[in-house]
């Protein structure tokens, strides 16, 4: 929206300088209004690209990262600059079970795009929250560097000692007992175009049987493609809805906790689901 008011107001201006009896011709006055606005908003990508790649540049991606204060905030600020390019606006429901929570917290989530953790990231900033990511995320420039700084863990699927190496350090982390994990054990991003949760990966839940946390259910269901109009809105629900604590799940296997969120998951998301 704030793209095209610009250009609307460049346009405007164009149009009150002729008819208010500006010596000037229309349509070289347009050209030059938008030209202006157009250099603006360039400007200002430019300068939001390079100042963030000065907030990132220490940050080094081949070691090992605790969660930061500061790149929470360098978080922070690339969560909002997402939701503004992409046109997302986000009904979110159900902070209160994860404020009552007495300790930190497995975030279990289903994948439908790369800016689901964003999602989950703003609207739970308030807790120390850092995910567990596919390795090609922390390629990306910017990005990788940022959640590499705040303490991030790289998981590299196609590496079984190291996806295992991953869930020990992750497990590590949660019983120090100051950092929530975020997980997707869908695995990869769920491209149905309907309602369907995809198969859990029953070795994500060895961080809730090594660590005895809560594990807290989260959906986010979009109404667009993500990757459609940039121009267009897209809504998005991101719900909160049920915690589940050690004593409900201390006496199942890992495959049998996958089998009950997966069913909670997908009976919840019949009732959230975006009608695409």
């Amino acid at each position: 929206m704030i793209k095209i008011f610009i250009l609307l107001l460049s346009l405007g201006l164009s149009f009150v300088t002729v008819f208010f009896g500006f010596n000037v011709d229309l349509l070289p006055t347009i050209f030059l209004y938008v030209g202006f606005t157009l250099v603006y908003i360039l400007s200002f990508i430019a300068l939001f690209f390079i100042l963030w790649g000065l907030a990132v540049f220490s940050v080094s991606k081949n070691k090992e990262h605790s969660y930061s204060k500061y790149y929470r905030f360098v978080m922070y600020l690339l969560d909002i600059s997402g939701f503004s390019i992409f046109n997302i606006k986000v009904n979110f429901s159900g902070r209160e079970i994860v404020d009552n929570l007495n300790s930190n917290f497995i975030l279990i989530c289903n994948h439908q795009s790369n800016l689901d953790s964003l999602i989950s990231d703003y609207y739970l900033r308030k807790h120390k929250l850092i995910f567990i990511g596919k390795k090609s995320l922390f390629k990306i420039p910017f990005v990788g560097k940022t959640i590499s700084g705040l303490g991030y863990l790289s998981l590299d699927r196609d590496d079984f000692r190291q996806e295992t190496q991953v869930i020990k350090k992750a497990s590590e982390i949660l019983n120090e007992g100051k950092v929530s994990i975020g997980i997707f054990p869908e695995g990869t991003r769920n491209k149905n175009k309907d309602n369907v949760i995809g198969e859990l990966k029953s070795g994500s839940f060895h961080l809730a049987t090594s660590s005895h946390k809560p594990i807290v259910l989260s959906l986010i269901s979009y109404d667009k493609d993500i990757t459609s109009n940039v121009f267009k809105i897209r809504h998005c629900k991101y719900k909160i809805f049920k915690a589940i604590s050690y004593d409900e799940y201390k006496d199942l296997t890992t495959k049998e906790i996958s089998t009950l969120v997966h069913s909670l998951m997908q009976e919840e998301m019949n009732k959230l689901y975006v009608k695409k």
